[in-house]
């Protein structure tokens, strides 16, 4: 059962409003701060008050598009209008008056091509567009994966932005010469908005160009893929002031004068801001389409063992730390393809009934296990030829017992990614989850069984938007104590303890999953 110590959070919750109180004299305390998410599926704004409360959020949907097989696509102006819709659904909602700063939180890895006019010369590539393999294959004979670890802190994979850029180069020879710059979404949304051509440290990393040790772009990958570097914004510092928002949006919403735009980050480390993660031994578990677990450290540190088991190390926004993450290509992705694809059940209450149903009948492990690899694996393995796969169906297996195993076998994932990290010398001591998943009690009592760890929900919904309106407080300098801010913005809900009984049947059950992937693989190189 889950257990929430009231009296504590309550204490806590006191304290750190006396702490930010007493140390943001002199700051007016009715400004706001704005966090823009944008996401692959949809983009949020969210409205702060100094004490972390949200004032206001909107939320505009749009769709991925899917031209050919293996070719993921989002059109760049409709996702800028769709932060603008957000944007205005909120100034209709509270007075942007008052708002002091924004900053954004992004997606990773897609990338955009401007031309003279500011205007985008094709659809933006996205993270699991996977059309560029050829250039990947070309990329790996040029570096060795040690190398480009190494510089660059991402293990080698098609995700990351250069084999991307190289695919336009080569297929989209014209508009490769018109391009003015070539951006991922969070330096052009702040762009469009007002602000210098700018990627933060965290963004640029997650392109493959970026040396992590210099904080600058690679001037030897650049020039063995033949990129200019003036193509590419300049590189800052999470937290930095890059520009205020144009007159004419200004207007439109309702701004203040120079409301600061201050460079973000990506989306899965501004999520852990948001979650707390500022101190060795936490862990931001993001239970979404995909699942990222992210800690910090103080120092860089890249081990033989960390290139072997792809462990990305980038910069996090705030606090000059590290962050060290992991990650699940599908997570909850794999629930909507059972839901939509094969029960073809439109219910909104699908997941609660499927859950409760499973609390009540389903109590043991079901010793059916599911290869979570629908768009290829993530981390350790890092193989985007690997596929999905079910194993131990038998006449007996209904849709609720694929279910649990769908949640299982992504818990023995994470396990496997949890050990690495461990065994690197990254603490874990608890995991914060957030997102879609981490509102199911069922789940995260299977994490907790499966991972052994002390699994923790958080209580903010809008948790990227959090994080991104924290960076905005501390780089425009509104809020001063980032322990104290992220304290008292990052609250618990709920806390899940392994069970000592169910915990000593998963080990068993973890151990045969870890012979299914080893088994398979030779399959999908033939």
């Amino acid at each position: 059962m889950p257990y929430c110590d009231s009296f504590k959070r309550i204490y806590l919750w006191q304290y750190h409003i006396c702490r930010q109180m007493r140390y943001a004299m002199g700051v007016k305390m009715d400004q706001y701060l704005m966090g823009i998410d944008v996401g692959t599926s949809g983009s949020k704004v969210a409205i702060y008050n100094l004490n972390g409360e949200v004032i206001t959020s909107a939320y505009h949907s749009y769709e991925i598009i899917y031209p050919y097989k293996g070719a993921m696509e989002l059109d760049a102006d409709e996702v800028f209008e769709a932060v603008l819709d957000c944007i205005g659904s909120c100034s209709k909602a509270c007075n942007l008056e008052k708002a002091a700063a924004l900053s954004i939180s992004t997606q990773g890895e897609a990338i955009i091509l401007v031309d003279e006019n500011d205007k985008p010369l094709l659809p933006a590539i996205i993270t699991f567009d996977s059309r560029n393999e050829k250039e990947f294959q070309w990329f790996c004979r040029q570096f060795s994966k040690e190398e480009i670890m190494q510089r660059t802190g991402m293990p080698m994979h098609t995700m990351f932005s250069a084999t991307k850029i190289l695919y336009i180069k080569n297929h989209y020879k014209s508009e490769y010469g018109r391009a003015k710059k070539i951006m991922c979404f969070g330096d052009y949304i702040a762009y469009r908005l007002g602000a210098a051509s700018a990627i933060d440290y965290s963004m640029a990393s997650r392109t493959m160009l970026f040396d992590i040790r210099e904080k600058i772009w690679s001037d030897r990958i650049l020039t063995v893929c033949g990129i200019k570097k003036e193509l590419l914004p300049g590189t800052v510092k999470s937290g930095t002031v890059i520009g205020s928002v144009k007159t004419e949006y200004q207007e439109r919403f309702g701004f203040g004068k120079k409301v600061k735009i201050v460079a973000g980050a990506h989306d899965q480390v501004c999520c852990a801001l948001g979650a707390g993660i500022l101190e060795p031994g936490l862990v931001m578990d993001s239970l979404g389409t995909t699942e990222s677990n992210v800690s910090v450290g103080k120092n860089l540190v890249i081990t033989e063992q960390m290139v072997k088991e792809n462990i990305p190390v980038y910069c996090y926004p705030v606090g000059d730390l590290y962050a060290y993450m992991t990650f699940l290509t599908c997570s909850a992705s794999i629930l909507k393809w059972l839901k939509e694809k094969i029960v073809n059940d439109p219910g909104k209450e699908f997941y609660d009934e499927y859950s409760k149903y499973i609390n009540e009948h389903y109590k043991e492990p079901t010793r059916l296990y599911v290869l979570p690899y629908f768009s290829g694996a993530g981390t350790p393995t890092m193989d985007f030829r690997a596929k999905g796969v079910i194993y131990g169906l038998t006449l007996d297996t209904d849709r609720y017992e694929l279910y649990k195993a769908i949640i299982e076998s992504t818990c023995y994932e994470q396990r496997i990614n949890l050990e690495n990290m461990e065994r690197n010398g990254i603490a874990v001591n608890e995991v914060r989850c957030i997102g879609g998943g981490a509102k199911s009690d069922l789940i995260l009592q299977v994490k907790a069984n499966i991972t052994g760890k002390k699994i923790v929900r958080m209580r903010n919904g809008e948790i990227g938007c959090l994080g991104a309106a924290i960076i905005a407080g501390i780089g425009s300098e509104i809020l001063r104590d980032l322990s104290v801010v992220s304290q008292q913005f990052s609250m618990v809900e709920n806390v899940f303890y392994p069970q000592a009984e169910q915990k000593e049947k998963y080990e068993k059950c973890y151990k045969e999953y870890l012979e299914l992937y080893p088994a398979c693989h030779k399959l999908w190189q033939a």
